[in-house]
């Protein structure tokens, strides 16, 4: 099979099966071969053909596959193929000097248009941090002015040069925009008369300014008050033209709302940078600024799922950076200007009971942590009247936030939504994404160590979703120890007890499901409990036990082994319970290999110490055609 792909004359179409589900652990090492054949060739037939068939792989496959990056420092992109293709497309550029990046786009634009409009936006639009990647390795034109060029620039200049490079191609705005956006930045005195000039200009040249503006301030430049002033200014100014476009679905629509982006974004990191005093006619002209963009957002579709999505960061979006926006004003106002919260606690309070809008209750979800800490009797209020919605959407979205934030969940807070009973909730919407129960397993995992859960009671919420019985929350809740076990092993004496207590618990949990199969690598993943603790004892022996017992084949070497051999030589109490978790594992055909010789300095430790039960392992292992350990034991007398 691998010989006919390398053929560069076989049309690929005549196998399509070679993509069906049934080769779906192979198409990786296919791919992989064929198209390191196309690199050796640099034949651009030959990336067609690659390209031609990447784009019939099946959803459920393309997702599921990656190729080796031809440059470990190219952007990552979620989807695969695309990444794959565009990979595809660098390395052309950056290898072939028979072809222009454009050239190539029109070609893969004959084979599938919406393929190369794609490619072509992510090389005008590419991720701010890669551009001078891009640049360097020649995907873009020379530069339409120079450094030096842009930097003795007057305004006459500037305006003069958008006049004379006015497209309609979007890489060729693209190169204009870049020139816009570094004479902003490096501009000295950006005033009130000079913003004016752009007041009229078409809309991503409006958005290239706005961005310079943003970067302007991101990078901590001064900028005296009077400046700031002028530039809301602009800022007001522009919003009705923006809004205006943004009812028109065009080229312009998509600008309009990049403006309108970060407009919020600047006001946002305005508020952060001075959050010690803001004058208070700043405050009130970005407050203004806000509002009107609030007002004019568009609701998001509500048959969306994807505002349910974790792969989907929702303060990245129009709707979520204004959101933004408003939460860093409502916590200045708490802070510093309390004459105006009242104001904007009732924007809130319309965006959480909007029956129209889910999106902002995902947001809300994502950042209550903080509306707890300014405001807990409102929040609290808010919440409840979240969970009295009869709508089981509106709870649904509200996890969503709640589950994807990135903040610490305080005690504080857990206790209201346990003492409330929200978390019952969740039983009622039948939640089956993996994500929920991550998320839930964790913030149990965190509440349980720090002593605010238990493993038993009514009001037990671990006890709770282990009731359940889904194998998912078990596998999460267990997951969520092992990767908090280097704070566990820092702090044995205040952890090490509540470990074992719930390794307990989880093993009874488990004895009631043997004959299910789909808890088997719980039962499995279980024993990684043992590098949480530093002694074997009969307890710890019986939990081993239970484990192997059910599944007797497993090999789980890797992670048991180290851990014996550490605590083989630190505590003499746990020799003799080791030795004998080893014999009980071969009793049932599950015999250790020797992992990064682990098991061979383990045994060696054996002989001298407890040899009785050595001699015993070795000859086991010597039934099942392994006599090094028999040889090593001989050695020892």
């Amino acid at each position: 099979m691998i010989e006919i792909l390398f053929s560069v004359k076989i049309d690929m179409e005549t196998y399509p099966y070679i993509f069906s589900k049934v080769y779906a652990s192979r198409i990786r090492e296919i791919t992989d071969n064929y198209i390191a054949k196309m690199y050796e060739k640099l034949d651009l037939q030959l990336v067609l053909i690659v390209v031609n068939n990447i784009l019939k792989i099946p959803n459920e496959i393309r997702y599921s596959y990656t190729i080796r990056n031809c440059d470990d420092d190219l952007p990552v992109f979620e989807d695969h193929y695309m990444k794959t293709l565009f990979n595809i497309l660098i390395w052309l550029v950056k290898n072939s000097s028979k072809y222009s990046y454009k050239e190539i786009l029109n070609i893969l634009r004959n084979k599938d248009t919406q393929l190369a409009e794609k490619l072509e936006e992510i090389l005008a639009r590419p991720p701010e941090k890669f551009k001078s990647l891009y640049e360097k390795m020649g995907l873009y034109d020379p530069p339409l002015a120079t450094e030096d060029e842009i930097q003795s620039f007057s305004i006459e200049n500037i305006m003069k040069f958008i006049q004379e490079n006015k497209s309609t191609d979007l890489i060729e705005k693209n190169r204009v925009d870049s020139v816009i956006k570094k004479w902003v930045i490096q501009y000295a005195d950006i005033n009130k008369k000079l913003l004016k000039y752009f007041v009229d200009v078409e809309t991503h040249i409006a958005n290239s300014v706005i961005a310079g503006l943003y970067d302007v301030l991101r990078e901590k430049k001064t900028k005296s008050v009077f400046e700031v002033t002028d530039i809301l200014e602009f800022f007001a100014c522009m919003l009705p033209k923006l809004f205006e476009c943004k009812k028109i679905e065009s080229e312009d629509e998509c600008f309009s709302s990049f403006c309108l982006q970060n407009m919020c974004s600047f006001v946002s990191e305005y508020i952060q940078n001075n959050m010690d005093n803001i004058e208070e006619n700043i405050f009130l002209k970005m407050k203004e600024i806000i509002l009107a963009i609030y007002e004019n957002l568009n609701p998001e579709n509500q048959k969306d799922e994807s505002i349910f999505s974790y792969n989907v960061n929702l303060l990245n979006t129009e709707n979520g950076i204004c959101y933004n926006a408003l939460f860093f004003m409502y916590a200045y106002c708490k802070e510093r200007q309390k004459a105006y919260d009242a104001e904007l606690r009732v924007v809130f309070k319309e965006l959480i009971e909007s029956k129209v809008s889910l999106l902002f209750l995902v947001l809300f979800g994502e950042t209550f942590e903080y509306f707890f800490y300014f405001d807990r009797q409102w929040t609290e209020h808010e919440i409840k009247t979240v969970f009295n919605s009869a709508n089981k959407l509106v709870q649904k979205a509200f996890w969503a936030g709640y589950f994807y934030t990135r903040f610490n969940i305080s005690v504080e807070s857990y206790r209201f939504f346990k003492i409330a009973g929200l978390y019952d909730k969740l039983k009622e919407l039948k939640l089956t994404d993996s994500e929920y129960y991550q998320r839930m397993a964790e913030l149990c995992c965190v509440m349980y160590l720090k002593g605010e859960e238990s493993i038993d009671g009514d009001n037990s919420v671990i006890n709770y979703f282990l009731n359940m019985y889904d194998p998912k929350f078990f596998e999460m809740f267990i997951r969520s120890f092992m990767v908090r076990k280097t704070d566990i092993n820092k702090n044995k004496d205040k952890y090490q007890p509540k470990v074992i207590e719930i390794w307990q618990a989880l093993t009874e949990k488990l004895k009631e499901h043997l004959s299910d199969n789909d808890f088997e690598m719980c039962v499995i993943n279980i024993m990684q409990f043992v590098e949480m603790v530093s002694k074997i004892d009969k307890t710890i022996y019986d939990l081993f036990s239970f484990s192997i017992r059910t599944i007797p084949t497993y090999r789980i070497d890797h992670f048991i082994l180290p851990k014996f051999l550490e605590i083989y030589k630190n505590d003499k109490a746990s020799r003799e319970n080791i030795c004998n978790i080893i014999i009980y594992f071969a009793e049932h055909k599950t015999y250790f290999s020797d992992y990064g010789n682990s098991f061979t300095e383990l045994f060696k430790l054996m002989c001298t110490e407890n040899r009785n039960q050595a001699l015993k392992i070795a000859s086991m292992y010597q039934a099942n055609n392994e006599a090094k350990y028999m040889n090593v034991y001989n050695e020892y007398e």
